[in-house]
């Protein structure tokens, strides 16, 4: 479609429901359990992107989910994805119950249009979506590795997820890690030049 406002409008509506696809069909759900890391817009036509915004924001899912704390947890662990991780899991440990079972956490805030909002800035800020991107990689691999055998055998590995991202024009992943690759170490000390071996010359 080349009107913004036309796909936007597709957009809304599926985002207006939980979830799509018949009841005897495995479903696909707009919004998971959690509320989302990133968000990334890839057409930037003012008309959509705003839809996007209207999208989210009159999600009845997402109203659901404790936007507040992702918010503020974001701006906790500024730029250190795998430390934000790491809280989440000590704080889910630390409410586990004798039987093992681990409770969700208390909403620590109503989730309102204008939290919404405020997350969804947050979370389309390069330097927020920088780190986390870079550090995509590990954390698919490392959760293949902590499942178990017979999923690990079959699973979707990293450089598959890559090349099909990048052959359906998401390129976002490749273009970081070259970005990075390319980067000059910070604070790195000039190495010295090696010594002249006069007898290899003489």
């Amino acid at each position: 479609l080349a009107s913004g406002e036309a796909l936007g409008r597709t957009v809304e509506a599926l985002f207006a429901q939980e979830r799509i696809g018949a009841m005897s069909e495995e479903p696909i759900w707009l919004i998971g359990g959690g509320v989302p890391d990133v968000l990334e817009v890839h057409w930037e036509d003012p008309a959509f992107e705003q839809a996007v915004h209207r999208a989210l924001i009159g999600s009845p899912q997402l109203s659901t989910l404790d936007v507040v704390r992702a918010s503020r947890e974001i701006h906790e662990f500024e730029g250190r994805p795998w430390d934000q991780v790491s809280a989440q899991r000590d704080a889910a440990i630390a409410g586990m119950t004798a039987d093992g079972l681990i409770p969700p956490l208390s909403l620590e805030g109503v989730t309102t249009q204008q939290t919404i909002s405020e997350w969804l800035t947050i979370v389309r800020d390069p330097t927020h979506v920088m780190p986390v991107l870079l550090n995509f990689p590990g954390a698919w691999h490392g959760a293949i590795d902590n499942t178990s055998s017979t999923l690990a055998q079959t699973a979707y590995t990293y450089w598959q997820l890559d090349e099909f991202l990048t052959r359906y024009g998401y390129t976002a992943l490749r273009d970081i890690a070259d970005a990075w690759s390319q980067r000059e170490p910070r604070n790195a000390t000039p190495r010295p030049d090696p010594p002249i071996d006069d007898a290899a010359h003489s």
